[in-house]
């Protein structure tokens, strides 16, 4: 879909590909899979006319990089698309505070990460937020953030397309984070849960399936 997208053209379905790749990738754990992908759609973000939709590309092809780890490659395209906000006065939809997240998360600045979370909370899945507040140790907090990827409340129409890979891998989060909250029938669920919706899931990916089996069993056998 994505070379669908860039060989004709169409830059919003190139876009929407790339984003739902994106997530998809992070939800197996691969990344770095995408970067092949963002070379392409930048030749779209830089020849579009309308200031928005450029800037939108350049924030997107910045969150691949930065996803796969690119720090620098993530910046180089954060600063084409702030120089973009700030010639034009446009005001950003906050998916660049996202990116900026990603950024301070992947480098340990928890508290940073949050507070660029909080300032794009319209556009946030939760699922990043989830995590940060994992990392604080606030467990509570986190599970309350990965309940709004595993059920449809808290996502706006942008957004759904990629509730599909990013569900799973909430329920594999949220499962750990009840587990070190001792709520073990929670956990139950949510595992059960990532089982579910990853049992036909590709083969590299079964290792995981078969480990949340397995601790689901275990704990099955505890109560």
């Amino acid at each position: 879909m994505t070379r669908l997208g860039t060989e004709s053209g169409v830059t919003l379905l190139a876009y929407l590909a790339l984003e739902n790749l994106q997530h998809a990738l992070l939800a197996a754990g691969a990344s770095q899979l995408a970067l092949p992908y963002l070379e392409s759609v930048e030749s779209l973000a830089l020849g579009e006319t309308a200031a928005f939709a450029s800037h939108f590309g350049l924030t997107l092809i910045a969150e691949g990089y930065a996803l796969a780890g690119d720090v620098e490659g993530a910046s180089r395209f954060m600063e084409r698309a702030d120089s973009i906000a700030l010639a034009t006065g446009m005001h950003p939809t906050g998916y660049e505070e996202h990116v900026r997240a990603v950024l301070a998360l992947q480098e340990g600045a928890v508290e940073e990460g949050i507070a660029h979370l909080e300032r794009a909370r319209a556009n946030s899945f939760g699922l990043l937020l989830g995590d940060a507040e994992a990392a604080r140790g606030r467990m509570d907090v986190a599970v309350a953030h990965y309940d709004t990827v595993t059920t449809s409340y808290g996502l706006n129409w942008t957004e759904s397309g990629l509730y599909a890979p990013l569900r799973p891998l909430a329920h594999e989060r949220a499962a750990n984070a009840f587990l070190a909250l001792g709520d073990t029938a929670s956990a139950l669920r949510h595992l059960a849960a990532f089982v579910d919706l990853w049992r036909n899931a590709d083969p590299e990916l079964q290792p995981r399936v078969e480990s949340a089996n397995r601790l689901l069993e275990q704990l099955a056998g505890e109560r």
